[in-house]
């Protein structure tokens, strides 16, 4: 693999088999290896091989995120998600994970079952790590039996097992990671550079060996842009931080050429992976709720230089462990930034080397080798000012690239930077033994030892006991919904969610609202799943009715059932307690009550459905089939909401409250080219006595704020695809917001759009006339 482009030899054919052989036995203990430990750590047979790893945070996001995908990565419909109109992932670009939806698309050639399909491709991540650490160390001329040993420890490292529980299912396999690196240091040692005179025998061999260096190259850009954005973005610090550096040293500025090249086109195959997705959101309208990130994210997603050294609160070892919690309760951590003994051991050489060897002559290894210590050193140091709190993530975020937010992740590559450098140090301090074998095979098991016992700490991974029950549940619910329902039924999950951006706990799993529609194989049609700023934000305008409206409204929607989560609580509002929309559980008693009992409750009571045939087919009796799907598509109108200028909080959009700063906005989108009127009505709060000015379509109001939250209220007719309403204030700086609110004035909340044919709709109640309650 890698170790093959080192050199060119002549060898004979039986030659060139026995050392394909040998790679293939190298490359296969090393696989075998990292599988037998990440199975060890991860217990996938606990419960059986169907159930899942990890099944919390964004494991089921991201296999929505499968389903929303072709072979190619590239975005397309699932018509079985943001019933009644579907959902596109358009507007949150799949293109830079291509190869792992290629990868995942693939094992499920294998079986049908999700579960299963997850916990192989966490599986093979190890696998793959290992390989990718394997290939580059070797290439670097580690020798295999040490090489082998720091792949395996890449393949545990604490970045690993974090990412695993978080869902992550992308980010978990990181093989890009030392392909980074290793495109950092061939564009900048000059082998990339064309030969110049071909015209003897050495140059010709000089031109061969840059040809097959070159396309070596182009394959790993090609896999890099196309595996991650974060792991792409992260090989782009370290190829132009080292060139930057040796063009300042040497004050030559044609150093830059070839990292710059190398770097542009990196990000090139990023953007060509994109680019079709960004095409079809664009003609479709920019949504920036689902796309746009807040630059303070990224200082708030920052790393602290000091947790790379802190074990976690659950390390095996108790004192370690104790050093591990009192950091996290004295600072916020998101978790796996840990590096590891070992790879520290390795990161404390670089520093040492570079420190020791600046301007000597002769640096124990000779020229070569401090040349690679120095590189090792800047891509090290250029990825800590990078991803580390007010560094260079930030100025990149504050440029526009906001996507990539989460900087601490580039831990990972400062990890395997340690491990390079330590298996040098070890590979030429082991020549020593020269033919002896054991002491090379004592520090290989030796190495692996401390990294099982320092990197995987307790609590890594999820109990498989509890992620049993959490599946087993949502798969009694769906068997109760498919046995009640027919394949293809429409269920209106309540209360609806931000999806998939802004997702936040509110008392149950992320993605709890897909975890049933996952576990019926998507033989239901569910409302949740629609991406936010899209048609499906009728949701959140519907979910704020009275019990019976809510009720009528998705009979005549044609929903055959309505999910509650009782586990969910009310979202964050501006309106007075007590008329505030539903919790979760006083949403199932309220339904209850207009509905009769549920037809089905879960074992441990978190989940009920109602069935709403029996009042659907009331309706039609008494207004007939034409009249009630006439109003069932006013009740689901697709018409999104999508705010400008509103800075950053903790809360979530439409789900609750909205922080603006003193001059914002919302956009009206609808799809379906209706220019039918809406009714648009919110809640303002701030600073009493501040003045907000609301500038509608057909004049402006200017509204004082007082105690209470201003009711503002609308008639608005959609002429045009997207109807902008603007924001401004006077007030001063919102006390008691959060600290990366931003410059936070005026609060918005409970914004609520609905059809203005169904005026009057939400005064009725279920009795005897429930079936006149909707008018026209």
């Amino acid at each position: 693999m890698l170790a093959g482009v080192r050199r060119s030899t002549s060898r004979t054919d039986v030659g060139r088999r026995a050392e394909a052989g040998r790679k293939v036995l190298e490359y296969g203990v090393v696989g075998t290896v990292a599988a037998l430990l990440g199975c060890l750590f991860t217990r996938p047979w606990a419960g059986g091989w169907s159930n899942p790893i990890v099944y919390g945070n964004d494991t089921i996001g991201t296999l929505t995120m499968v389903e929303g995908a072709g072979w190619t990565g590239t975005a397309r419909g699932v018509a079985e998600l943001g019933a009644p109109h579907g959902t596109t992932w358009v507007d949150f670009p799949l293109g830079p994970d291509r190869l792992h939806l290629a990868g995942i698309r693939f094992v499920r050639l294998l079986t049908d079952d999700p579960m299963l399909v997850v916990n192989i491709w966490l599986l093979l991540g190890f696998v793959l790590v290992a390989w990718a650490a394997f290939g580059v160390l070797r290439h670097l001329a580690v020798g295999a039996l040490l090489a082998g040993s720091l792949a395996v420890v890449f393949s545990l490292a604490p970045y690993h097992f974090e990412t695993i529980a978080a869902g992550h299912l992308f980010l978990a396999t990181y093989y890009a990671v030392p392909l980074g690196v290793l495109l950092a240091l061939w564009a900048n040692d000059g082998s990339l550079r064309p030969q110049r005179s071909p015209h003897d025998d050495g140059a010709v061999r000089g031109a061969a060996q840059w040809r097959r260096r070159l396309g070596w190259t182009v394959l790993w850009v090609l896999v890099v842009g196309s595996a991650s954005a974060y792991y792409a973005a992260f090989a782009v610090v370290g190829i132009v931080a080292v060139g930057l550096v040796r063009s300042l040293r040497r004050r030559e500025v044609r150093l830059l050429t070839v990292p710059m090249i190398v770097a542009a086109a990196l990000m090139a195959v990023v953007v060509a992976n994109v680019a079709g997705d960004l095409v079809q959101a664009a003609s479709s309208g920019t949504n920036q709720e689902a796309s746009q990130r807040a630059s303070i994210e990224t200082d708030s997603y920052g790393l602290r230089p000091a947790a790379l050294a802190v074990p976690p609160p659950g390390h095996r070892l108790g004192v370690a462990a104790s050093v591990g919690q009192r950091y996290a309760d004295a600072v916020p951590r998101r978790g796996g930034d840990y590096l590891g003994l070992v790879a520290l051991a390795g990161l404390a050489l670089v520093v040492l080397r570079c420190v020791r060897d600046a301007g000597r002559s002769d640096p124990p290894g000779g020229r070569v080798e401090q040349g690679l210590f120095e590189r090792l050193g800047v891509i090290a140091g250029a990825s800590l000012a990078a991803g580390s709190v007010g560094g260079g993530g930030l100025l990149i975020a504050l440029t526009g690239f906001g996507q990539i937010r989460v900087w601490s992740r580039i831990s990972v590559v400062v990890t395997f930077v340690g491990l390079v450098a330590l298996g040098l140090v070890l590979e030429r301090r082991t020549r020593a033994f020269g033919a002896r074998v054991m002491p090379s095979v004592l520090i290989a098991v030796g190495l692996v030892a401390v990294a099982t016992v320092d990197q995987v700490a307790n609590g890594a991974v999820p109990d498989p006991g509890e992620v049993a029950a959490a599946r087993a549940v949502d798969e009694e619910v769906a068997e109760q919904l498919l046995g009640g329902l027919d394949d293809g039924d429409d269920v209106f999950v309540f209360p609806p969610m931000v999806f998939p951006s802004g997702v936040v706990d509110r008392g149950a799993p992320m993605h709890s609202t897909l975890a049933v529609w996952s576990a019926a194989d998507g033989r239901l049609s569910w409302s949740a799943g629609a991406i936010a700023g899209r048609s499906g934000d009728w949701r959140f305008s519907w979910a704020a009715q009275e019990p019976g409206p809510l009720a009528v409204g998705l009979a005549a929607a044609g929903f055959e059932a309505v999910l509650v989560d009782v586990r969910v609580e009310a979202p964050h509002s501006l309106r007075p307690e007590g008329t505030a929309p539903s919790s979760g559980a006083a949403a199932a008693d309220d339904l209850a009550a207009v509905l009769g009992p549920p037809a089905g409750v879960s074992s441990d009571g978190t989940r009920q459905w109602f069935d709403l045939r029996p009042l659907r087919s009331q309706l039609v009796a008494t207004h007939g089939e034409e009249r009630v799907a006439r109003w069932g598509r006013s009740v689901t109108r697709p018409v999104g909401v999508t705010f400008a200028g509103a800075a950053t909080s903790t809360t979530t959009g439409r789900e609750g409250v909205r922080l603006l700063g003193p001059e914002a906005s919302f956009t009206l989108r609808h799809t379906d080219h209706d220019p039918s009127p809406v009714d648009v009505e919110f809640l303002l709060s701030g600073e009493h006595g501040a003045t907000v000015v609301v500038r509608w379509p057909d004049g402006d109001q200017r509204v004082t704020l007082g105690d209470r939250p201003s009711v503002l209220t609308r008639q608005i007719h959609l002429e045009e695809r997207d109807t902008v309403v603007e924001i401004s204030t006077d007030a001063g700086a919102m006390t008691g917001a959060p600290a990366a609110a931003g410059d936070v004035r005026v609060a918005l909340g409970d914004l609520s759009v609905r059809d203005a044919t169904l005026e009057g709709f939400g005064t009725a109640t279920l009795g005897p006339a429930a079936v006149g309650m909707l008018t026209n």
